[in-house]
């Protein structure tokens, strides 16, 4: 097969996709460079603050559910208060 025969959409799927794994590896590049530059204080470690994180999700996502996804609190409406 040679060149001429090539399909156009072939192409531009090769190179929409080499783009997409250029974007990929440049993002794992960043954060790779980012982790190494972190410092923590001695005795926390990656692995604690990924625990702490997901628990706080979870009471994020508990809380929403209970009390909707508003974005600002009832108590911050001052329709009730009279100045």
């Amino acid at each position: 097969m040679s060149i001429d025969h090539v399909d156009h959409q072939d192409y531009y799927y090769h190179k929409a996709r080499h783009a997409e794994l250029l974007c990929m590896s440049e993002t794992v590049y960043l954060i790779d460079q980012a982790r190494q530059n972190r410092k923590l204080p001695k005795g926390i470690s990656f692995r604690v603050l990924a625990w702490i994180g997901q628990h706080l999700i979870a009471w994020g996502e508990q809380l929403q559910e209970r009390y909707g996804n508003n974005n600002e609190a009832s108590y911050l409406d001052s329709s009730h208060v009279s100045w």
